[in-house]
């Protein structure tokens, strides 16, 4: 988080070391996570769905930019301001990358994760990122998670798959 700046990136203040501990004094966020925001009313409406899937795809440009992939994309991993615009919070799973080089991380979220993670297949810069932001759409126009299953093991079944269904609402 050190040395990333972007409107939609929660903003680190200082970071504090002990002998135990690291603290990240951070930004707070007042408005909740975006997840909050999609279960009020399963799912966002369509132009307000636009305008913060544009703020989420900015950012993710600004990461990739940077080298970064963030490998967690979720509604939960994200704040909403007190303006009602999108602020990156969580940054546990992130790592660099160099391009054209691939990459062999293969951990995240379950419901958000790229069949090649899923599958434990190398795979290119931020590619992974890229998949998971359709979950995410998916998720803030319907209110649901694009694979769901009764058990991790019938979801990592549907994603290798890779269809879904999408409500007649959804173009």
């Amino acid at each position: 988080m050190a040395g990333l700046d972007h409107p939609n990136v929660i903003h680190l203040f200082q970071v504090m070391e002990t002998n135990e501990y690291i603290h990240l004094i951070m930004e707070h966020t007042v408005g909740g996570q975006l997840m909050d925001l999609i279960l009020q009313n399963d799912g966002i409406q369509d132009e307000e769905a636009h305008r913060l899937f544009r703020q989420i795809v900015h950012a993710m440009q600004y990461f990739h930019q940077k080298g970064i992939v963030h490998l967690d994309l979720k509604p939960e991993n994200m704040g909403v301001d007190a303006g009602g615009n999108i602020t990156f919070i969580d940054f546990d799973l992130s790592t660099r990358f160099t391009a054209g080089k691939k990459l062999k991380r293969f951990f995240g979220t379950v419901l958000h994760v790229a069949p090649e993670i899923i599958q434990e297949k190398e795979y290119k810069d931020p590619q992974a990122d890229i998949w998971s932001l359709d979950l995410l759409l998916y998720a803030m126009l319907t209110g649901k998670c694009s694979f769901e299953a009764s058990s991790n093991r019938e979801v990592k079944k549907l994603i290798k798959q890779g269809t879904y269904d999408i409500p007649p609402h959804v173009s």
